[in-house]
């Protein structure tokens, strides 16, 4: 089985693929977190229907199915207002290094919670259910309830998620226009619109970003198992001072267990452009 992670308590982790996104964003001490759209759960920010609670006859064309529902308002309260990043309690989680490392090729992250907690609004562990959580209007305990509530599908990642309650700038009619063609010349190019959600309400218009950044430190790097050496080096430059660990299998084991990594080249033996603990 995985084993503890080394060091304090205090410690949450992140696990990344490799990409120049990612190398700016720890060069720069900096987390990004997201609105819900960008995550791999379809079912995030979903409740459970009860009584009172408004549902549509049909949703894209297809009845809806009770008792499942995705309140739109609740959907819309959340995108508009809140940014979230999610962390894990372990660095040696196979699956993990799989799913979210592009197959061991990338690194994971350890970050203070403290220093997370400085910068947001709440820092929770994710609760785990077979059922979907009931939610009744949109109020600030809804909101929390859907995202910190996921299928016990994913009870293997551990998951802690950090939420920060943005507050949506008002906007003039000109600069709504501007983005709205924007956005539109950007999906007819790539597919993707711009990165911010821009609305009208009460005859007022409002826009948020996508996404935020806080400030945070990392405090150690794991290297994954597939890791080239140019990605690892090139992250103990950016990044110089810290706890540096290479991943490897353990002996006759499913498992993987981190070996320190000192800061100078070939201190594992590879061989520049090949991953970790190879030759």
């Amino acid at each position: 089985m995985p084993a503890t992670p080394i060091g304090s308590d205090d410690l949450l982790y992140k696990y990344y693929s490799n990409s120049q996104h990612a190398f700016d964003n720890i060069g720069k001490n900096e987390l990004c977190l997201n609105d819900v759209s960008y995550f791999n759960d379809p079912f995030e920010g979903f409740g459970k229907y009860v009584p009172g609670v408004a549902v549509p006859a049909t949703i894209h064309g297809r009845p809806t199915p009770p008792p499942f529902i995705r309140h739109s308002e609740l959907m819309s309260e959340i995108n508009h207002n809140y940014r979230i990043g999610c962390f894990t309690e372990t660095y040696d989680n196979p699956l993990m290094w799989s799913h979210y490392t592009n197959s061991h090729q990338g690194f994971c992250v350890a970050y203070k919670k403290s220093e997370i907690e400085a910068s947001i609004s709440f820092l929770e562990q994710v609760a785990y259910a077979t059922a979907m959580p009931v939610v009744s209007g949109v109020t600030d305990t809804d909101v929390k309830t859907v995202l910190l509530t996921k299928s016990s599908h994913w009870d293997y990642e551990k998951e802690w998620r950090a939420v920060l309650k943005i507050t949506p700038e008002e906007i003039d009619r000109k600069e709504f226009d501007e983005l709205e063609r924007l956005d539109y010349e950007a999906r007819q190019k790539s597919g993707i619109g711009i990165p911010y959600y821009f609305w009208l309400r009460s005859l007022r218009f409002y826009k948020a970003p996508k996404r935020c950044f806080i400030h945070c430190k990392p405090v150690k790097f794991y290297f994954g198992l597939r890791m080239l050496t140019i990605n690892w080096m090139h992250l103990m430059d950016i990044v110089p001072g810290i706890e540096y660990f290479n991943m490897r299998q353990k002996l006759d084991s499913y498992d993987i267990e981190p070996i320190p990594q000192s800061p100078g080249w070939g201190s594992t033996g590879a061989t520049p452009g090949k991953a970790p603990g190879t030759v």
